[in-house]
């Protein structure tokens, strides 16, 4: 039987992982469901991120960033 992963360290490996894949910037629309998620954006090399409260307002800022910058751009 394996050990359950920590979900904090799995949200780590997940966003090193989009790190890697070429994203750099996350924007992050916190709640209890992406506590892990928003948490570990904070640890991660590389990645930038900016806190919008209104889920809607942070899903058209992620797009506006991508298609300024032409790099990918993750939204929790």
């Amino acid at each position: 039987m394996s050990t359950p992963v920590e979900p904090i360290a799995a949200a780590h490996h997940f966003l090193a992982g989009c790190v890697q894949a070429g994203m750099r910037h996350v924007v992050l629309s916190p709640g209890s469901r992406s506590t892990p998620l928003t948490v570990a954006a904070a640890d991660v090399e590389g990645l930038d991120f900016s806190i919008h409260l209104d889920e809607r307002t942070a899903a058209f800022v992620a797009l506006g960033r991508a298609r300024v910058s032409g790099v990918p751009v993750g939204v929790v």
